[in-house]
């Protein structure tokens, strides 16, 4: 996924004919964002936009690499518009017995998508989807945007970083807390609720009710 990447010039299509007519619009001449290896065009953009490379991205986690971390997987999604990585980060028990993975994370983006974005999650990302649930569920994101000053900033960006996984850390540690909370019954409705939806004598189908009680009467529930 190491592909070169431009920012090309092109004309307007009717650029001749808005100049003929004394139409001087500032978008006259647009830009857009060009694999230069299968010269693929990967987005459109203004002409204060300026291309980070992904690279920028995969050297930035260098120094997690460093500290013993590696990289679990990474991608490139629609010919390379959207690319991403996923760097273990450590394994935590949020409920005895049950281990998962928390990961640091970029995304980033030649379609105008993303910026250069780092988070942590505990969502390995694989596909769109995967990569918007990591996203909304992180707690705190790094976000560069695609201008002039983006490598001005990614120079004090581990340190943020580093933050952002003291915040992941500490959510974890307040899911430790809340697994050993016995759950009361007016909670439980309260969660199938936004989870499942209310049930109510109106209803014309049993579907919700029945996917509750599936729920409630689970053999790994508690009463």
């Amino acid at each position: 996924i190491d592909f070169p990447v431009e920012k090309r010039q092109f004309p307007h299509p009717y650029a001749a004919e808005m100049l003929a007519a004394g139409i001087m619009d500032s978008e006259i001449f647009t830009y857009g964002v060009f694999r230069t290896d299968t010269f693929q065009q990967l987005g459109q953009c203004k002409a204060d936009y300026e291309v980070i490379h992904q690279s920028k991205g995969f050297a930035f986690i260098e120094d997690l690499l460093n500290e013993g971390m590696t990289i679990d997987s990474c991608g490139a999604l629609k010919n390379g518009q959207v690319i991403f990585a996923n760097i273990n980060a450590y394994e935590t028990e949020i409920v005895p017995g049950d281990y998962v993975k928390r990961y640091y994370q970029f995304v980033t983006s030649h379609n105008g998508q993303y910026g250069l974005e780092f988070f942590s999650s505990l969502t390995q990302m694989v596909c769109t989807n995967t990569i918007r649930h990591a996203m909304q569920t992180a707690k705190a994101k790094l976000k560069f945007y695609h201008t002039k000053n983006a490598d001005v900033r990614l120079q004090n960006a581990a340190e943020m970083l580093a933050l952002a996984g003291n915040e992941a850390r500490s959510f974890d540690d307040k899911l430790r807390f809340l697994a050993t909370k016995r759950i009361t019954a007016d909670m439980a409705n309260l969660v199938l609720d936004r989870l499942i939806g209310e049930v109510s004598d109106e209803d014309k189908t049993a579907r919700r009710k029945n996917m509750r009680e599936a729920i409630l009467t689970a053999p790994d529930n508690s009463d």
